[in-house]
This record gives C-alpha cells, sequence and structure tokens, in this order.
C-alpha cells in the first residue's frame, strides 16, 4: 500500500488489472503478531472483492467502516486461538506496509515458497471457524472449568496462559512418544483439524483426542467441536489422557496416562456447564 494515500496494488495480484479498480474471487490471507513472538496467521477470506481504493460502502450493502476487502460470510474464517499457529516469516514477509502481494512490482512471480505452504494449510483446514461456531473461542472458558476441577479436588492447576501451553505440550510430547512406540507413524495435526494427532498403521488410522489434567482424571472438559467429532462413526477417535500431572513452579512432570480406544462417549456423562443462547 502506498503511505501518502493507501491503496491496493491490484496490478501485483493480477498483472491485467493495471486499471480495474477492484477484483473478485480474491484469497485474502489475515495475520497477526503472536503473544510468543513472530506472526502468525489468524484467517482469511475466499473469494472477496478486493478493491483499489478504500471503501466505505461495497455495492448492494448498507455503509459500513472504511475497508479494501470484502467477502460472503459463508467465505471468512476466523481461526481459534488454539489453532494460530502457522508462521509466517519476518525476513521475506511481510513488507513494511504489512502486505504481501504474490508478484514482484515488475509482474514475475515472487520466490516465496511460503506462499504456497499457506495455500496448503487453508486448502486442508478443517479445524473450526470461531464466526461458524463462537463457541470454539472458549479456551479460557475450559481453562475456568479446569481450575474449578483441580480446585474442588486440592490440586494445582495451570494459571497462566503460558503454563496452560507448557501442560499442553508436555501431554502432546507424551501422547506421540506413546503412539510411536506402539509403532504408529504420528502427525500433529492439531493446527488444522478439530482433533490432535493423526496416527497411522496400515490399516489403522487413529484420530486422537489429547488431553491433560492435573486432576485424577475422573473427569475433563470437552469442548462441544470435540465431542462432535469423537461421536463421528466415519472416524476411529481415541482419547488419549494424561492425568495426575504435578505443577511446580509452572514447569509439568510425571502423570499417568488413560486411554478409550476406541473412544465411545456415552452421553449420560456427559455434562452440560454452558450454553449459548440467541436472541435473535
Amino acid at each position: 500500500m502506498d503511505r501518502a494515500k493507501p491503496s491496493v496494488a491490484l496490478q501485483r495480484i493480477d498483472r491485467t488489472a493495471v486499471r480495474d479498480g477492484k477484483l473478485d474471487r480474491v484469497l485474502v490471507v489475515f495475520i497477526a503478531p503472536h503473544p510468543k513472538g513472530g506472526q502468525v496467521v489468524v484467517g482469511w477470506y475466499k473469494d472477496a472483492e478486493l478493491f483499489r481504493n478504500q471503501v466505505t460502502q461495497s455495492p448492494g450493502k448498507p455503509p459500513g467502516y472504511g475497508h479494501f476487502c470484502s467477502a460472503d460470510r459463508s467465505n471468512c474464517v476466523l481461526l481459534p486461538d488454539r489453532n494460530r499457529k502457522f508462521p509466517i516469516p519476518r525476513a521475506g514477509g511481510l513488507g513494511r506496509s504489512n502486505v504481501r502481494y504474490p508478484l514482484e512490482s515488475d509482474g514475475s512471480e515472487k520466490e516465496a515458497p511460503w506462499i504456497q505452504d499457506v495455500l496448503g494449510f487453508i486448502d486442508d483446514y478443517e479445524g473450526g471457524n470461531i464466526l461458524q461456531n463462537p463457541e470454539l473461542a472458549e479456551e479460557d472458558s475450559a481453562a475456568v472449568i479446569e481450575k474449578a476441577l483441580a480446585q474442588s479436588k486440592g490440586q494445582g492447576f495451570a494459571r497462566t496462559p503460558d503454563e496452560r501451553r507448557t501442560l499442553e505440550n508436555y501431554v502432546m510430547a507424551a501422547a506421540k512418544e506413546y503412539f510411536t512406540q506402539n509403532g504408529f507413524d504420528v502427525e500433529d495435526v492439531s493446527v488444522k483439524r478439530s482433533y490432535d494427532l493423526l496416527c497411522v498403521r496400515d490399516p489403522i488410522q487413529l484420530h486422537i483426542e489429547v488431553k491433560g489434567t492435573t486432576t485424577n482424571g475422573d473427569a475433563i472438559v470437552l469442548t462441544k467441536n470435540e465431542v462432535k467429532h469423537a461421536c463421528d462413526p466415519r472416524h476411529v477417535c481415541v482419547l488419549f489422557v494424561l492425568h495426575s500431572i504435578v505443577l511446580s513452579g509452572g514447569n509439568p512432570s510425571g502423570g499417568k496416562h488413560l486411554i478409550l480406544n476406541p473412544c465411545h462417549l456415552e452421553h449420560q456423562c456427559l455434562t452440560a456447564v454452558s450454553y449459548t443462547y440467541r436472541l435473535r
């Protein structure tokens, strides 16, 4: 974008759009800083209208805020916090204007392999969309429930986001080690799927949901999306729980694993802890 007068160089997306005021059916990817450093993909618009100059009213739509792109809500994705992990490099990534075009100013293609990686990530993504399922934005509420479970038993719990991420990494490593030792090829798909690990040992293919808790493991927190996937008969789903983890100074250790293979959830054992009530 031009800093003096913000605009989008449409010809650096489509070489023929030198004089066009807008382009249709454009993929627009949104990137933001990650709390742990670097920058990551946070969402995208598919089949978007992209305007050369800022507009406040899209054709056929009511007035709104100034914007350069718009898309039908059904084509918009906002990633849940847990899936905002796909990195975008600083060097060779976004320019000073925080915009990255697929073409150079002379119309040649940029040499940026990460762009193809992003396209592959988007094509494969099945990990949920906050715009379609607001309940996916529930990392904090899940942490609150886990805290309540731990406190009710006089046990420690992960208090901060950093401690929760450390605990999550610890449990994921334990699950990967377990299934690797049992002869499976293990892939971490937690960023793009609604489960955590894909484990393959021909002809067996397992979808693994990984959970860690400092409690004794008699109850765990499952999201609506996790329950839905576990109840899908098209997949063999497995629940891997590492319980009785000890947290000391925010660092996890120990733990005992409990595995439900296959994971057949008994509905009488599910307890609803919150609801979304639509007023209109």
